[in-house]
């Protein structure tokens, strides 16, 4: 997975702020996140389109992500990784989906009760 160096640098901020007072080190946290980063898939085999990240959040709903999936599924919705998690009461999953699916990935977000935000690419 292709991140901006900001994108990157907050995703690491935000690790070492989960992990709070512990021993482990900065250059180990930048270290995994580069290779979980790495591991993921840069675009999905047969994207059609410019590949969008996309975060979804909603408050309340810990399942947000199976529901995601659930509600994807029917409407043909190609997504190529998801990532989810939940702080309090609120829940954000990040997924990666071709622009042609972005209508219906919105409509199938509203239907579980979750709000978008689309990254990247150009629609």
């Amino acid at each position: 997975m292709v991140l901006s160096s900001l994108d990157r640098d907050e995703l690491i901020r935000r690790v070492e702020q989960k992990l709070g007072g512990t021993t482990v080190r900065s250059d180990v946290v930048r270290d995994v996140v580069a290779r979980t980063l790495g591991a993921l898939p840069n675009a999905a085999p047969d994207a059609p389109s410019v590949l969008l990240t996309v975060i979804v959040t909603a408050a309340s709903l810990p399942d947000l992500a199976s529901r995601l999936r659930r509600a994807a599924e029917p409407q043909g919705i190609v997504i190529d990784g998801l990532c989810s998690a939940t702080e309090g009461r609120h829940t954000v999953v990040t997924l990666r989906t071709g622009s042609v699916h972005l209508e219906a990935l919105r409509r199938a977000v509203e239907g579980v009760g979750g709000r978008m935000v689309q990254r990247g690419g150009a629609v």
